[in-house]
């Protein structure tokens, strides 16, 4: 290991705006809701703000860590992800929530093991092509991470969640294609996961329908394109500059989730195109950023292990949003750092803190 440096300050004040917007947005987007359900305004910002403070405590003290640790322990992690999983299966119904099993409840918080397992994926993938010191002979050790994705995938997809199976299949395809699969593998693993999404789609009428409200939102205005003809009504209405913080009228119970998976369409209306391109900008400074941090991580495990963060991340972001501009059909994916949800928060904040901590050990001989 080289002599440890500063973390990077960069990324975190990136990810202290982001974070500082959600909140902002989060109060703005709920405060109706909130109200009405709980007769309380700041019911989801005293929570969320909760959830940011130990993400932000978590991201700093993890930043001292050695992310090894990570690596050398992901099969652990792993293991445990999986268990996760599985209990999520036995719940009773009545823990169900909007039809899914997708939260573990405790007394006083709730967890949702696929947003960890989103992230223990890539820390696994870390260790697995990182252990030998090179990924020269890459096509052959696909089948391993492979056998697991699959499994990951098919315990996320019985919950349901297809959003969150996309994700960490676009993570892993696109990891693989960069670190030197080649590309006839690539387009085999597209072709054997396009099949699998349409077979899943094809599984689950609601989802057959989702696709067809996609393609004619307003065929189906008041089922399943109802959502989206809202989310778009919103981001029309905010023009240029938007209407004003806090004066979104699409929030008032017409937007679905309006804090969490359509909270950017709340960003649009209320903040315009302007505030909207901003988001978008922080979130491309983000990946750029922990693009130049992963391209001088002294080892191959610190480049994968970043280069999964940093990914996944953003994918989710371009996904969430295409899904409120109508580019996607509906997914119920949260937006990172803005969108309500502890969950989410805090493994994002953990991540991030293992980035920092890449940043610790970059190497000298590219910084100029």
């Amino acid at each position: 290991m080289r002599n440890k440096k500063n973390i990077d300050v960069f990324i975190v004040i990136l990810v202290f705006l982001l974070t500082g917007i959600g909140l902002v947005m989060v109060y703005s987007s709920s405060f109706v809701e909130a109200a009405d359900r709980f007769g309380s305004h700041v019911y989801f910002l005293k929570r969320q703000i909760i959830w940011a403070v130990a993400g932000v405590i978590l991201m700093f003290s993890i930043a001292r860590i050695d992310y090894h640790f990570f690596v050398k322990n992901s099969t652990k992690f792993l293991i445990a992800g999986f268990i996760l999983l599985i209990i999520l299966l036995f719940l009773p119904d009545d823990q169900r929530v909007k039809g899914a099993n997708r939260w573990i409840s405790f007394r006083f918080f709730k967890i949702q093991p696929s947003e960890f397992m989103k992230f223990i994926f890539l820390w696994y993938l870390s260790y697995f092509f990182g252990k030998t010191g090179n990924i020269t002979q890459i096509k052959r050790k696909i089948i391993v991470p492979g056998f697991i994705f699959v499994l990951i995938a098919s315990f996320i997809l019985l919950q349901p969640d297809l959003g969150t199976a996309t994700v960490i299949g676009l993570s892993f395809t696109l990891i693989l294609f960069i670190i030197g699969l080649p590309v006839n593998y690539i387009i085999s693993i597209i072709i054997a996961g396009t099949g699998a999404f349409v077979g899943a789609i094809y599984m689950e009428p609601y989802r057959r329908n989702r696709i067809f409200a996609f393609f004619n939102p307003w065929e189906y205005r008041f089922t399943y394109g109802y959502h989206i003809i809202n989310s778009l009504m919103a981001v029309g209405a905010g023009g240029a500059f938007g209407v004003g913080l806090g004066q979104s009228k699409q929030k008032f119970m017409y937007l679905p989730e309006p804090y969490s998976d359509f909270i950017f369409a709340v960003v649009c209306e209320e903040m315009g195109f302007v505030g909207a391109a901003a988001l978008l900008t922080l979130f491309l400074l983000l990946f750029l950023r922990g693009w130049y941090i992963i391209r001088k991580a002294p080892d191959i495990s610190g480049f994968i292990l970043g280069l999964g963060i940093i990914i996944t991340i953003t994918i989710q972001a371009l996904i969430n949003m295409g899904v409120v501009l109508n580019l996607f059909p509906t997914k119920g994916l949260p937006l990172p750092f803005i969108s309500y949800g502890g969950s989410s928060m805090l493994i994002l904040f953990i991540n991030i803190g293992i980035l920092l901590n890449i940043s610790r050990y970059r190497s000298d001989y590219q910084e100029n």
